[in-house]
């Protein structure tokens, strides 16, 4: 180049720039290419198809009429570094493994996007989308092939799922103060809870809240030795419909209990008696077989239709038979027994063979 050749000139007409591009080997020493007062400053490879760069005058940014690639040596080095006048950091870099990094222009950057593996990528960062509305969606997967989205979340936070053929079906949302709500059903392999989980109003089955398995329905308690508990709230009722089994899986009757060892049925009460209530006929017939001493110490069975004891043993190893409140005066006792003149009054009275009956101080059987 001449000596003497001004840093800056300005051209009019296109200037092809030889190898070296804008280097120094180029127009300038430095390396600089100006256009004539505002008007922007191309740069055109030669031949077909051919790469054009382009400087906008009064410091528009510049621009590439083709994909612009960037070549280093090592997946580690920063191929393109976006700064701020004024910071001392890039804010942003990319690196030549195509990792993408970001900071606040003052230090280090210390959020990354990259990727990890194959059709997998990693943010280093938390990642926060924002919309106007909370019915906006925010963020949502798409299937090839298919019209609809099978994942949505809202501005809301209201998490939806579907087929991907149709609608959204099943949306999990916050509805209360600490409190989610799910439209669809829940099935689950296991479930693990460490608060109780309330059925709201409609559960998974009737609109008085309820649980409904599709198949057979266990509750099973976890950890050791842990109860499992169900308690009705105020005056409410615990009811089971159909045939009950304890220690069987297939009860014959309303209620089996079976057991491997020794098997007995415990009532305890904090009363002065407890005992299992016999009610044949809707309340006309009742029978009350008790322990304890509602009437008569000891255990009996009282017929609730009459109020009267039938059976009573007594603590002390005494019984007696027959209309009575009282506790047994010997060991055996009999109380209201028929009196008749002889045998033949006795028949004539109803009395069967074997049957006791009484004439005087005396007792008989009939023959």
């Amino acid at each position: 180049m001449p000596s003497g050749f001004p840093d800056y000139q300005a051209f009019e007409i296109p200037v092809l720039v030889p190898s070296g591009g804008t280097g120094h080997t180029s127009l300038t020493v430095n390396g600089v290419l100006l256009g004539a007062g505002t008007a922007p400053v191309t740069v055109a490879a030669a031949g077909a198809p051919h790469t054009v760069f382009c400087v906008p005058g009064g410091g528009g940014a510049p621009s590439f009429a083709a994909s612009l690639s960037l070549a280093e040596a090592t997946a580690g080095t920063v191929a393109l570094g976006v700064r701020v006048s004024g910071n001392t950091q890039d804010r942003v870099q990319i690196y030549a493994d195509g990792r993408l990094a970001w900071g606040d222009g003052s230090g280090a950057l210390d959020t990354v996007l990259e990727r990890t593996g194959a059709a997998q990528a990693m943010f280093t960062a938390d990642l926060v989308l924002r919309r106007e509305n909370a019915t906006d969606e925010t963020l949502e997967t798409s299937l090839r092939g298919h019209s609809y989205s099978p994942f949505i979340v809202y501005g809301s936070g209201k998490l939806a799922w579907g087929s991907g053929d149709a609608a959204t079906d099943v949306t999990l949302y916050r509805n209360a103060v600490g409190a989610l709500a799910l439209t669809g059903a829940l099935a689950a392999s296991s479930l693990s809870l460490t608060t109780p989980l309330p059925v709201a109003s409609g559960g998974t089955g009737s609109a008085t809240g309820s649980i409904t398995g599709s198949g057979a329905l266990t509750f099973a308690a976890g950890g050791s030795n842990q109860n499992v508990t169900l308690t009705p709230s105020g005056s409410g009722y615990t009811i089971l419909n159909g045939k009950v089994g304890i220690g069987t899986s297939s009860p014959g009757n309303p209620l089996d209990i079976s057991s491997a060892a020794s098997t007995k049925l415990l009532l305890t009460g904090g009363a002065t008696q407890n005992g299992m209530l016999f009610d044949a006929v809707g309340g006309v017939d009742q029978f009350y077989l008790y322990s304890g001493a509602p009437f008569v110490a000891g255990w009996g069975i009282y017929d609730v239709t009459a109020g009267l004891s039938r059976l009573v043993v007594a603590n002390s190893g005494r019984v007696v038979i027959g209309h009575t409140l009282s506790a047994p005066t010997a060991m055996l006792q009999v109380l209201g027994l028929e009196e008749y003149a002889d045998n033949t009054a006795a028949v004539a009275g109803g009395l069967t063979v074997g049957a006791f009956y009484r004439t005087g101080d005396s007792l008989k059987i009939v023959h």
